[in-house]
This record gives C-alpha cells, sequence and structure tokens, in this order.
C-alpha cells in the first residue's frame, strides 16, 4: 500500500499531477458577478447583481462570451431591427458579447484573448489578458482591465454549467 502511494506521488504520476491552468478552463462557464473598481475606488455593477452570462473555453484554444444584464428591457416593436435610439442604448449598455481566441500563461496563471469579433467593434483585432485569481472544479475568478481611458478593472465571478 505504501509503495502504491509513493507511485501515485511521483511527478510523473497522473494521478500527483493538478490540471494545467488550460484544462482547468475548458467548458462552459455561468456569470455570477462582475464588478469593476475604477481609479477613485468606485465600484460598478455594468450588468446588475443579477447578470446573466456565458463563457465558454474550448480545448482548440476558441472562446466566445456573452453578458446581460437581467433586466435589458424589451424593443417596444418586438423587431431587433426597429427599436428607438433609448433602447439600443439601454441595449448597448446592459450587454457585452465576443468571440475569438484564447492563449494560456500557465506561470502567470492568465489567459489572453484574440478577439475576432462581438458587440464593443472597438475590441475587434485586439487582445487583452485576464489574470486568473481563483479556479476550481466549480468556480473561476479572474481581473482584467476595464475601460483604459478610467484606469478600472473588472473582476468576473463564474461558477461550472451543470
Amino acid at each position: 500500500v505504501i509503495t502504491t502511494l509513493g507511485f501515485a506521488l511521483l511527478p510523473g504520476s497522473a494521478v500527483g499531477q493538478q490540471k494545467s491552468l488550460k484544462d482547468q478552463l475548458v467548458g462552459t462557464w455561468r456569470n455570477v458577478s462582475t464588478i469593476v473598481t475604477r481609479k477613485d475606488g468606485q465600484k460598478l455593477e455594468p450588468f446588475g447583481n443579477k447578470p446573466t452570462g456565458v463563457l465558454i473555453f474550448t480545448a482548440d484554444g476558441n472562446i466566445a462570451l456573452i453578458t446581460t444584464r437581467s433586466d435589458v428591457p424589451k424593443i417596444a416593436s418586438n423587431n431587433r431591427l426597429e427599436g428607438t435610439p433609448e433602447e439600443y442604448a439601454a441595449i448597448m449598455r446592459g450587454t457585452h458579447a465576443f468571440f475569438g481566441t484564447y492563449t494560456v500563461n500557465e506561470t502567470a496563471k492568465s489567459f489572453t484573448i484574440s478577439v475576432v469579433g462581438g458587440t464593443f467593434p472597438n475590441e475587434v483585432g485586439g487582445s487583452t489578458t485576464r489574470t486568473v485569481t481563483a479556479i476550481t472544479a466549480d468556480e473561476l475568478k479572474f481581473t482584467y482591465p476595464a475601460g483604459a481611458a478610467v484606469g478600472a478593472v473588472a473582476e468576473a465571478s463564474w461558477r461550472r454549467a451543470k
């Protein structure tokens, strides 16, 4: 029994190794919260206190994110192409979506997203790095710059989808 346990704990053993950060990220996550802290210390919840969202990491390096406020107003005309300027403004402020690719820096405990397309055109073609502050089988937290002009930092919390 002791010999078997010893082999299981050796560095080369699959039993004794922890999963890589990339392996831990792969899957589907649901948004729990997104809190932006501005330079002056003011905290904002751009998606409200009950955000809805999905974050998907694929094993081959693709990523997709959709986050919305749970209270985004409906368009009165019931036609997404015929909203009012006020309706469109509220929708834009309460949603964020993008897709692209990602790479992981295991040493820095971070991942960098290269945005291919999304709802905020200024991000398309660019990349941002998120620093993982906590990860378990069921929970993911990371920080990232949120609004270069205001020097804000966002912390996003996610729960693995079941």
